[in-house]
């Protein structure tokens, strides 16, 4: 909406860009009906100019409106919005509880490869080693172990970064959603009625 000055009247009244009628409200306020092909006042002939400071004061409003709109609604959140934060809670609760299962099932998988090779260990030492034969044993076993180790360690980690992705995006997509709900749905649904001339 702008504002545009009638020269035939001390006030400013607002002009809708899409036509009509905009009534300020009081009775000597000029009634513009349209300002395609340049509007004109229904009681004076005199074209309407927009005026800089009415525009800013318009734009100023609108900006003021959405604050306390947002405002409003973080302190009254909305039913939709509330149960659109009840889902974003759930999905991230849900996901995080995937990510804890997948690390204990790669621990217990990892607990299942150590007595498979402890028991391969036991099944092919020696029934009467030397000390050589002892002490390399040992060593075999122990290089054995911290392979194992290794590799429990580094599916951790690739585990771990695979679920901080899943998460950050689960938050990206989430801000959308909510970006969405307060430019295009919230507007709608705590929008004030709109005053209708008689």
């Amino acid at each position: 909406m702008y504002l545009f000055y009638c020269l035939g009247s001390p006030l400013l009244a607002p002009v809708s860009p899409r036509g009509g009628l905009a009534y300020w409200g009081a009775q000597d306020v000029c009634h513009p009906v349209s300002i395609l092909g340049g509007a004109r006042c229904v009681r004076h002939p005199h074209p309407f100019h927009a005026t800089t400071l009415g525009i800013t004061f318009v734009n100023e409003a609108m900006q003021r409106r959405e604050r306390d709109q947002r405002h409003r609604l973080q302190q009254e959140p909305h039913p939709l919005l509330q149960a659109l934060e009840q889902v974003h809670r759930e999905e991230r609760e849900e996901l995080r509880a995937s990510h804890r299962g997948a690390l204990r099932d790669l621990g217990a998988r990892h607990d299942q490869l150590w007595e498979v090779q402890r028991e391969l260990f036991r099944a092919t030492r020696p029934h009467r080693p030397s000390e050589y034969q002892q002490q390399r044993q040992i060593e075999r076993e122990e290089d054995v172990e911290a392979d194992l180790g290794r590799q429990h360690r580094a599916e951790e980690l690739t585990l771990q970064h695979s679920h901080t992705q899943q998460l950050r995006d689960l938050s990206q997509r989430q801000q959308q959603e909510r970006s969405h709900y307060y430019t295009v749905q919230a507007p709608v649904q705590h929008a004030a009625p709109r005053w209708q001339p008689s």
